[in-house]
């Protein structure tokens, strides 16, 4: 494979992680904006726990992806740093 084809493919996943964390982060939002509008019953604590913990999990996952997303990117980095460290002593052949 050519090393612009890399490239390209390690941007596609970065786009990939970058929009589906946007997504859940959009999902949060929205799910903050509908528990305005309930009113809470009484709760144990073990249950608000719960109750929190599934309430928050999108933004869970969103967070998930931002860090995948940003690891594949310095990956990226330093395998571009490292071709590009290869490629001083060697002559252009094309």
């Amino acid at each position: 494979m050519s090393k612009t084809v890399i490239k390209q493919k390690g941007r596609t996943k970065v786009t990939v992680l970058q929009t589906l964390a946007v997504i859940f982060l959009v999902f949060q939002l929205i799910g903050y904006v509908n528990s305005m509008t309930v009113v809470e019953t009484y709760m144990s604590s073990s249950e608000r726990i719960g109750y929190y913990i599934g309430f928050n999990f999108s933004l869970y996952i969103a967070i998930g992806f931002y860090i995948w997303s940003r690891s594949v990117k310095k990956e990226m980095k330093n395998n571009q740093k490292a071709q590009l460290i290869e490629a001083i002593g060697k002559d252009d052949e094309a």
